[in-house]
């Protein structure tokens, strides 16, 4: 039985196993079977064993890490602009936001007014946010999603069908107005719906067919919900003793808040040695940690999230980066209150001497401050795309990124001497050519002796059956080259990549290439995370899956967790096959590093991809067929003959399903052979003992 994680109260028991709570999400102790058809080796009937999976603190060393969407935080820490609240606060000005669905008609989103007291009620009224009171000149620009979709801003999305209940005890509704699809395409900044005056305690509203809003995906956002009395008065309203429920809230790319508390131990259950913190509107960011001019606070909770990764075996990484409005000419951010800072309100990089001077002492504070637990620094995230280097219409200029990190660099250095530091991870990477391969290039020609680490963002989505990902390990091996040339000794990782398979599915996801929609399931996305996790780890770079979990990006699946029905205030998430997936590689990875098992494949006509890796006492090949995977198992037969090492057993990795099995050696010349090894369309690993 596999052993208990730590502080995570066991929820129930499948068969002898485990199943641990971490909040609402419970996850398995041992891998599922994902494809319990799948072999290892033709004519083998050996039994096969599940591995059981190793904690981040009883693993020596792995490339593996995650990007959370965000670190635990404290209420304080957590600006929260499109909360159910604001419906009833009388405030125009302020907006609620439905859960983005990826669909326009995936599910129903509700709204349940109850009032203080039962009242005499003549009519309900939608009212949408002025379309134009924010000030703000690029607001016009702005209503466009991360796709090139005509949009709808925040609290101007209403639904084409609605229907109204009324009802005195919350048990018999009446209904007092459905429309039709269509019927509201064009409602008006306000939608009254009047009816003859009859007895109410509880108002619930059902809308269905959502437009796009912003880059959230398709939403239901109204700045106020009336419920009217005879004599025109508003009684939903929290000062008349009125409350609100919603069937879900979009919590932004942050997440909710308490969620963050609950799955943050999931990276050392998933034997994870790396967590990416900062690189998006975290507490650490220094508008967070700067809020009044001179005075820095650290959130109480990210403090202490930092300490638990280092005490459980997880190290991390913290990006330092974005500006701060104190520092610019208008003070404080400009416009209003219903947009979160990071995409949408970025204040300018600390370019100008004032805002440099200011951002250089708070790396100093941070670095001083957690220089004992964190040891790598990153500087600045995607500096060279405008949503994080000074807005989203302001173009990236390489040349005042590296004066911000040669001036960065000492500052880091003096607070934290033994500090790793890590040149800014691009959005996109040199293997994209153009614009981002020039600006990789010059910032090597001048950073490329004063930083230990540089970081991509290369793979997005990228289909496993294009040039760019079959090119993929010959593309870094050139990069590697220009890095060398350029004085650079140190280490690569890629900080952020992802696949995605959200339900529905869609042909396109926000920054990710176009393709048929439908192609990556769950299992498929499975398989291309463990390719890439393999493939680096076989090359020697940081794998850092993005993100952790995630579930207010309804068009892009990105994270290891499946996220299902909206739901306030938690919106329900269960584990992904790549979950399971990941936490298996991590174990099987364990100090592996690139090695050389010379090999002669012979049976298969589909193309192969074999790697060497080895650690303390073993070697271990792996090998997996390339190309588009599949939800199945294709089990092609081969023939693996080992042209150098000899070995008396092999055993065989099932990284989907979590299993080995012992491996029939036969000999042929004099050379150990494995007879009938099932390649599939993931890795397999072949661990190789004398």
């Amino acid at each position: 039985m596999a052993e208990e994680p730590r502080r995570q109260a066991v929820r129930t028991m499948a068969g002898n196993v485990p199943v641990y709570g971490y909040g609402y999400t419970y996850i398995l102790a041992e891998s599922p079977d994902l494809i319990p058809e799948a072999r290892l080796q033709a004519g083998n009937d050996a039994p096969t064993v599940k591995i059981r999976p190793k904690r981040s603190s009883e693993i020596r060393y792995n490339l593996l890490g995650a990007t959370p969407p965000r670190m635990p935080r404290t209420p304080q820490s957590d600006y929260q602009p499109l909360l159910p609240i604001r419906l009833i606060d009388g405030n125009p000005r302020t907006c609620w936001c439905s859960r983005a669905q990826v669909k326009p008609d995936v599910e129903p989103v509700w709204i349940r007014i109850d009032l203080a007291r039962e009242s005499t009620v003549c009519a309900v009224a939608l009212v949408q946010r002025a379309p134009a009171e924010r000030g703000d000149p690029k607001q016009e620009e702005r209503i466009m999603d991360d796709m090139s979709n005509p949009s709808n801003i925040v609290g101007r999305a209403m639904p084409r069908r609605l229907e109204i209940r009324l009802s005195r005890d919350a048990w018999h509704w009446e209904t007092v107005y459905e429309s039709h699809s269509g019927d509201l395409d064009e409602p008006g900044d306000r939608l009254e719906v009047k009816f003859s005056p009859r007895r109410a305690k509880q108002i619930w509203v059902i809308g269905q067919e959502f437009p796009l809003v912003e880059n959230f995906g398709h939403c239901f956002s109204i700045a106020a919900l009336e419920v009217l009395d005879e004599s025109g008065s508003n009684l939903a309203l929290i000062t008349k003793g009125a409350g609100v429920t919603v069937s879900g809230t979009h919590y932004g790319l942050g997440d909710e808040r308490e969620s963050h508390e609950d799955l943050w131990p999931l990276h050392w259950d998933l034997g994870l040695k790396w967590v990416r913190v900062g690189y998006h509107d975290d507490p650490i960011n220094w508008h967070w940690v700067e809020r009044e001019k001179g005075k820095y606070y650290i959130d109480p909770l990210a403090d202490r999230a930092i300490t638990e990764c280092i005490e459980n075996g997880v190290n991390v990484v913290m990006s330092l980066g974005f500006g701060n409005w104190l520092y610019t000419k208008e003070g404080s951010r400009p416009w209003a209150d219903f947009y979160w800072e990071q995409y949408y309100d970025l204040p300018p990089p600390p370019i100008d001497k004032v805002s440099r001077k200011a951002f250089l002492k708070f790396v100093k504070f941070l670095v001083s401050h957690f220089a004992d637990r964190v040891k790598c620094w990153e500087l600045w995230n995607e500096w060279n795309i405008p949503p994080y280097w000074g807005g989203r219409h302001m173009e990236s200029d390489v040349e005042e990124y590296i004066k911000l990190a040669k001036a960065l660099i000492p500052v880091v250095k003096d607070a934290c001497p033994d500090a790793k530091l890590v040149l800014g991870s691009t959005g996109g990477w040199y293997g994209s050519g153009g614009k981002v391969r020039d600006w990789v290039v010059r910032t090597l020609e001048e950073l490329g002796t004063a930083v230990d680490i540089i970081g991509f963002h290369p793979l997005y989505h990228v289909d496993p059956d294009s040039d760019t990902f079959r090119r993929y390990a010959d593309t870094f091996r050139e990069l590697k080259g220009v890095a060398r040339r350029c004085g650079f000794e140190g280490d690569f990782w890629v900080t952020e990549y992802t696949w995605s398979a959200p339900y529905p599915s869609v042909a396109r996801y926000a920054w990710c290439t176009p393709s048929p929609a439908g192609w990556c399931t769950e299992i498929i996305k499975a398989k291309c995370m463990a390719v890439a996790t393999v493939t680096h780890t076989a090359l020697e770079i940081g794998s850092f899956w993005n993100e952790t979990w995630q579930s207010h990006m309804a068009r892009w699946d990105v994270g290891l967790l499946r996220n299902t029905f909206s739901a306030d205030p938690h919106n329900p998430r269960q584990p992904q096959p790549a979950y399971y997936v990941m936490r298996t590689l991590a174990t099987a990875l364990d100090s592996l590093r690139p090695a050389e098992i010379p090999v002669k494949v012979r049976g298969t006509r589909r193309e192969y991809q074999v790697y060497s890796l080895a650690r303390d006492g073993e070697k271990v090949l792996a090998i997996w067929l390339t190309g588009r995977p599949g939800d199945g198992d294709p089990a092609e037969k081969a023939d693996i003959t080992f042209v150098e090492d000899d070995f008396s057993r092999a055993v065989g990795v099932d990284v989907i399903n979590g299993t080995e099995q012992e491996l029939r050696v036969s000999r042929r010349d004099g050379r150990p052979v494995l007879k009938g090894l099932l390649l599939k369309d993931w890795p397999v690993l072949v661990r190789l003992k004398v």
